[in-house]
């Protein structure tokens, strides 16, 4: 094979790579959440989120009283089967969810990172089965406390679990209220939030059976003289871009024109991934075989070209292969609907060694 030919093949190669890699080529995507018009709510509609105007101080508002509830009102359109897509979240700015609610199939999932300090993005996580079914409204009320983690689905407790607490450590706490997608595009809830209220204290049973009772006349708001609101979002249209914070002290929430992500991840490590410690095989399989060719053909091309040695031959290649995956991963960081992953990387950088090997074997090449 003469050397315009190789090089050819290798531009095709390469070429292939930037379009699987960045595809869809979208820096500033459309933010698909939307103010409903026939009723009250939020509707998320893929890659999107709504987050607060400016971070402010979990310490000093969420957890200052070491207790607190969530009310959520949420209608999904779908039972998602791969993914564990958030509905809501607390993520401070260095993109760690300190509390995290979301939807996997019909099941309620609710997580938090493990105490330590720094805060680490390895979650404890628990679930409340057939909670969540497509196009069914529902009232979740989640209340937290040092002792334990209560949920009630539309006013009963569906679940108790002791000695487990949402609450993080003795640190200090910035960041922003996330509703909808907080990182990528990768994973997004699809459905209708249609009321958010949030508590500073844990509510008892009696006021959670209260509040269900009132919502189909005045949805989730309580009596006026109800205590420890932090946060009142009714999602009223006539506020649009905004969703206004009708009680406490939390900002209001933004819904912004493009999809901004609260924090850019670059090089992804597996253990990093909240909702699935490993990658698919999948994507393992097909990271290493597509780098396979190009290690191949490049070392094929510096085997006619020039009198390097076998060990030359498979560094230059590893080299190559290596500079070009590392630029594909760092310009995903800035594509919010693709994941910048170290995984990907060194699975492109085994694909690579595999196929200058493979030539190596095959055709003769000095081992000096």
């Amino acid at each position: 094979m003469n050397r315009k030919a190789l090089i050819t093949i290798l531009l095709l190669l390469c070429g292939v790579f930037v379009v699987a890699g960045l595809w869809p080529f979208d820096f500033h995507p459309d933010n698909r959440v939307m103010l409903l018009r026939e009723e009250n709510g939020l509707r998320l509609a893929g890659v999107g989120n709504a987050r607060s105007r400016e971070p402010f101080s979990f310490s000093d508002t969420l957890f200052r009283n070491r207790s607190f509830s969530f009310e959520i009102l949420v209608r999904p359109h779908q039972e998602p089967l791969k993914d564990v897509p958030a509905m809501v979240s607390v993520c401070d700015v260095s993109g760690i969810e300190h509390l995290f609610i979301g939807q996997w199939r019909s099941t309620l999932i609710i997580r938090r990172p493990e105490r330590s300090s720094p805060p680490s993005k390895r979650y404890r996580e628990v679930g409340v089965a057939n909670a969540l079914h497509q196009d069914r409204t529902r009232l979740i009320t989640v209340t937290a406390s040092e002792q334990e983690t209560a949920v009630f689905l539309d006013g009963a407790r569906a679940r108790t679990f002791p000695r487990h607490s949402l609450l993080p450590g003795a640190v200090r706490l910035t960041g922003y209220l996330v509703i909808g997608n907080a990182h990528s595009g990768r994973s997004f809830w699809s459905g209708d939030l249609l009321g958010l209220r949030i508590y500073d204290r844990a509510l008892q049973d009696h006021e959670v059976r209260l509040h269900t009772r009132g919502w189909p006349k005045i949805g989730i708001h309580p009596p006026a003289i109800e205590q420890g609101v932090i946060a009142d979002y009714d999602f009223d249209r006539r506020d649009a871009p905004l969703a206004v914070n009708r009680s406490g002290p939390l900002p209001d929430l933004v819904v912004t024109h493009a999809f901004q992500p609260v924090h850019r991840t670059m090089l992804e490590l597996p253990w990093e991934r909240g909702w699935r410690l490993l990658p698919d095989a999948e994507d393992i399989f097909i990271n290493i075989a597509g780098f396979v060719p190009f290690g191949f053909f490049f070392s094929f091309l510096l085997r006619g070209t020039s009198s390097l040695s076998a060990r030359h031959v498979v560094l230059a290649a590893v080299t190559a292969g290596t500079a070009f995956s590392l630029a594909i991963e760092i310009t995903q960081a800035y594509l919010p609907m693709r994941n910048s992953s170290a995984t990907d990387l060194v699975c492109n950088i085994c694909g690579t060694i595999i196929g200058a090997l493979v030539l190596i074997k095959t055709r003769y090449v000095p081992e000096q």
